[in-house]
């Protein structure tokens, strides 16, 4: 599975990548914020986006956003 890490915090985002990467994954890109995330997906298109919910530069809702212009083929975001 192809994927994007997204986490403006990067001791956070390193254990994301390397916990993805040990299960098998390949992580396409990792990035620290909003604008960065939406330029990936739509450059990598990938599988699964694993993403903080507020990211920089503004702290808004990134899912939304990437949502809007990223998901054509479908996507549901999941929250715990």
């Amino acid at each position: 599975m192809r994927i994007v890490i997204a986490e403006d915090q990067v001791l956070l985002r390193d254990g994301l990548v390397r916990l993805v990467e040990q299960a098998g994954h390949i992580v396409v890109a990792q990035v620290g914020d909003a604008g960065s995330l939406i330029e990936q997906v739509n450059a990598q298109r990938p599988d699964l986006v694993i993403s903080d919910i507020r990211m920089p530069p503004d702290q808004s809702d990134v899912t939304v956003r990437v949502r809007s212009c990223c998901c054509e083929r479908g996507c549901r975001p999941s929250r715990s």
